[in-house]
């Protein structure tokens, strides 16, 4: 049977589209004072993928942070 592990991906924004920080699983990988943009947050998706991460789940909390589960298996 085939086992999966998940990652939680937490992204707030400062306003409209600039990225405030983005959390994976409780460790802040794109920093407050980064001054990050949607591209940098689009990078770092784009190289979970290739780590082998599928979006499963994505929805906006009540602060309305996007909050993305990710799964990939366990080989």
């Amino acid at each position: 049977m085939q086992k999966w592990e998940y990652l939680r991906l937490t992204v707030a924004y400062r306003s409209e589209g600039e990225v405030y920080y983005v959390i994976s699983n409780e460790t802040e990988v794109i920093h407050k004072n980064d001054d990050a943009s949607p591209k940098d947050l689009q990078n770092y998706i784009g190289a979970m993928g290739y780590q082998g991460w599928e979006l499963v789940s994505l929805y906006q909390d009540v602060r309305h942070n996007e909050i993305y589960y990710f799964k990939r298996p366990i080989e």
